[in-house]
């Protein structure tokens, strides 16, 4: 933010949060993707000092890890969220439209982002992203455990929870990826396998 004292314009030496920060990060990346993310340019969209961003992030690829963070947590939103009791096909359908509506609101976010580290900062990019990713692979197991409409017999040594799981969420991914409009031909093998 601006002060403006005396009639001149002066730039704010304080950032009054990291949040406030990574909210900024999120706003570039709607608009200009996440190439657009580096300290003098965060540092500019929040007016303030390169310095002040430095205290918060203390290189280029801590900022762009807790950028991804921030952004993969605003598309999968806890307030978004569906109740743990709806069964594992309709978390499925909400976690691909929740994919939808990241792409829409960060473009080409979703498949570029692991391409936009450094060489150095690469691997702690692909860390955060599996993280996140076994994050969301956890709930779809929580929420495959406890629906009910689960045929006793659906799994056994060939095929567990986990394998299902894995699959699961890979394929819509990679349907995503794809940019398939629908799930719904995934969903109906998930039904016939499983119920």
């Amino acid at each position: 933010m601006n002060i403006v004292q005396n009639g001149v314009k002066r730039m704010n030496k304080i950032v009054t949060s990291q949040e406030a920060i990574l909210n900024t990060c999120r706003e570039l990346v709607m608009k200009e993707g996440l190439t657009a993310i580096n300290m003098r340019t965060v540092a500019q969209a929040c007016g303030v000092a390169v310095g002040s961003i430095y205290n918060y992030f203390p290189s280029k690829g801590a900022l762009m890890q807790a950028t991804i963070r921030s952004v993969w947590l605003d598309i999968f939103s806890a307030a978004e969220r569906p109740s743990p009791s709806v069964g594992f096909l309709e978390y499925l359908e909400w976690m691909f439209g929740r994919m939808q509506w990241g792409h829409m609101q960060y473009p080409g976010f979703l498949s570029l982002h692991a391409m936009s580290f450094t060489e150095a900062s690469r691997a702690g990019g692909r860390r955060e992203m599996e993280a996140y990713f076994g994050h969301l692979k956890g709930s779809l197991l929580r929420v495959l455990e406890h629906d009910p409409k689960v045929r006793a017999d659906a799994f056994d040594d060939t095929l567990s929870k986990e394998a299902l799981v894995d699959l699961a969420f890979s394929t819509m991914v990679w349907m995503f990826l794809q940019q398939k409009v629908s799930c719904e031909p995934f969903l109906e093998m998930i039904r016939r396998a499983i119920y």
